[in-house]
């Protein structure tokens, strides 16, 4: 007879009537409140009537009287993430996984977490196992993507938004990301095939526009460019991209009023999030101004301090400098940040990833002998920049 209205109280979940669920099981805890799999159904009710404290509370109970239900670690490791408990909720939803690593929502939620975490290294890893048995998923795809982004691996990334896009072959977000993520490493002529896809897909799209406008501008046409960015903010009037790049066009017009306008709506539109510098600082170095850049990458090491990439830059700007020993630390924070130490072969071009740990011996300023062509790479020079 329980079991029956467990189910129908399940089936209740199932079509989104989650007070219907919580009525049945609330009956059946009244003649057995350590019913182990009506405290847990009880738990995924309170959760879907978004009352995650409270679902938390009853998987406690039910941990007591179960803990080999194996729902359980997945539905509390799901609380405990909309309450903002992010290290237990990375404990649970890695037991879930031990349990069934066949749950693709374990392993997203998992790598969402790590990643709200700005746990970049070790979301990455994650998603990598994730998506090894989950080759199709756009959303692992898409968040791995994102990791290498903020862990400043810019040809990375785009190679899994090219994976992204194959899944995808029409969606604008997955064509402009990975364009997009080609044209941050200046690769123009590689991104134009993309950027003409994401025209005859949607022309008038703010995204297609920012792409436009960037290949416009690195190509050194200023009056096209700018055109693309004034449409972009017609749009979206609070688009860094389009802001930044609209302040360096001013500058180079002679027109130092309208950059600092533009510079001064970008920094509005920023506000407190503590990954703007990724935004800001190339238009700083375009601008030249090297005390905003400086502020910028220092301001984003105390406030986005587990983003590898703004470590990366400021190793390049300290080097601009001849401060090699601080730009050395700043390698070495990067390659703790990232999990591994990325190396471009000027000879042939390849990337290269090595394991870092921290406990084996590594140099930087050592050269280091290219896995694909075996010609010596000058240190640190070889260290990628993205």
């Amino acid at each position: 007879m329980t079991s029956t209205r467990i189910r129908n109280a399940a089936i209740a979940l199932e079509g989104g009537r989650a007070q219907e669920a919580v009525l049945i099981l609330e009956d059946i805890l009244r003649d057995n409140s350590k019913d182990g799999d009506a405290l847990v159904c009880l738990g995924m009710a309170y959760l879907q009537m978004g009352d995650p404290a409270k679902a938390v509370d009853v998987l406690r109970k039910a941990e007591k009287v179960d803990e080999d239900n194996c729902v359980l670690p997945l539905v509390m490791g799901r609380a405990l993430k909309a309450i903002g408990e992010f290290d237990d909720s990375v404990v649970y939803l890695r037991r879930a996984i031990r349990l069934d690593p066949d749950q693709h929502e374990a392993w997203s939620d998992l790598c969402k977490v790590l990643y709200v975490k700005a746990d970049y290294s070790h979301a990455a890893e994650a998603l990598r196992q994730a998506i090894a048995r989950f080759p199709d998923n756009i959303t692992l795809h898409s968040l791995y993507a994102m990791c290498l982004y903020r862990m400043g691996d810019y040809d990375g990334a785009a190679e899994v938004w090219e994976s992204v896009h194959r899944l995808q072959p029409d969606s604008i977000v997955a064509i402009s990301n990975h364009a997009y993520a080609l044209l941050l490493q200046g690769k123009v002529d590689e991104a134009m095939p993309l950027i003409e896809r994401a025209r005859s897909v949607n022309p008038d799209h703010y995204r297609t526009l920012i792409l436009l406008g960037e290949a416009e501008f690195q190509r050194g046409r200023r009056r096209e460019a700018a055109a693309y960015f004034r449409r972009v903010l017609e749009l979206e009037p609070t688009k860094v991209e389009a802001l930044g790049r609209l302040a360096i066009l001013s500058q180079l017009e002679g027109n130092d009023r309208e950059c600092k306008k533009y510079l001064q709506k970008a920094k509005r539109s920023i506000g407190s999030d503590p990954e703007g510098w990724q935004k800001l600082f190339d238009v700083y170095q375009k601008l030249g101004w090297h005390k905003e850049l400086m502020e910028c990458l220092i301001c984003g090491a105390r406030d986005d301090s587990g983003a590898a990439g703004v470590w990366i830059a400021l190793a390049r700007e300290y080097e601009r400098e001849g401060q090699s020993q601080l730009a050395l630390d700043a390698w070495m924070v990067s390659f703790r940040l990232r999990g591994y130490v990325k190396i471009h072969c000027p000879h042939c071009g390849h990337n290269s990833r090595g394991l870092y740990l921290e406990n084996v011996r590594f140099d930087p300023r050592e050269e280091q002998i290219c896995p694909w062509c075996r010609k010596q790479i000058p240190m640190p020079e070889g260290l990628a920049l993205y």
